[in-house]
């Protein structure tokens, strides 16, 4: 329970960051752009490939990744039949 707290306030602690500063001035829109690209092709990879490598795969997760992974085919090739025209 403790570990899920501390990640919140680490979380609310980024955003009051943000929003502090945002009303001094310091952050201004057109930064927006570049800390977006920073944080969709920089950290969260990075996120992505920490998190992961503590998975254990075994059958009961396996299954519903081959699922996921086999309706995002579905959905890909129904989006391209209904786009096609």
């Amino acid at each position: 329970m403790g570990e899920i707290l501390i990640r919140a306030l680490g979380f609310i602690a980024i955003i009051a960051l943000g929003y502090f500063l945002k009303l001094k001035r310091i952050v201004k829109r057109e930064d927006a752009k570049v800390l977006s690209a920073i944080v969709m092709n920089v950290t969260l990879p990075a996120a992505l490939l920490t998190s992961a490598s503590e998975v254990q795969l075994d059958s009961g997760i396996v299954i519903p990744l081959v699922l996921g992974f086999a309706m995002n085919l579905v959905m890909d090739w129904v989006g391209y039949w209904e786009a096609r025209n």
